[in-house]
């Protein structure tokens, strides 16, 4: 039985959580927060970094995108005002500094 430390255990790990986050991500548009305590359940910090750290990269987990269009969305199905929406925001984990 291999080691739950070695390198290529935590490669499989890494692998496999980011299978499972872009999987997450096609269902619904997530912020950092929501799939940071997603991948909190399922793998350690180190794995959990990297995995965000990509889809950051990738561009398919932004919070100030994820805002507009949440903004947006929300505009034309459910308006409402400016203080609400931010409030929803800030539950959703995006940063003061995203919402503006």
């Amino acid at each position: 039985m291999k080691h739950p430390d070695s390198s290529e255990d935590t490669s499989g790990s890494y692998e496999r959580t980011l299978e499972f986050a872009l999987r997450s991500l096609t269902l619904k548009r997530q912020t950092e927060a929501e799939m940071r305590k997603k991948l909190q359940q399922r793998c350690d910090e180190e794995v959990m970094e990297r995995v965000l750290s990509r889809l950051q990269e990738l561009e398919y987990l932004d919070d100030q995108a994820f805002a507009k269009a949440w903004v947006q969305h929300r505009s034309r199905t459910s308006p409402q005002g400016a203080f609400t929406l931010r409030r929803e925001l800030l539950r959703k984990g995006i940063t003061s500094a995203d919402i503006e």
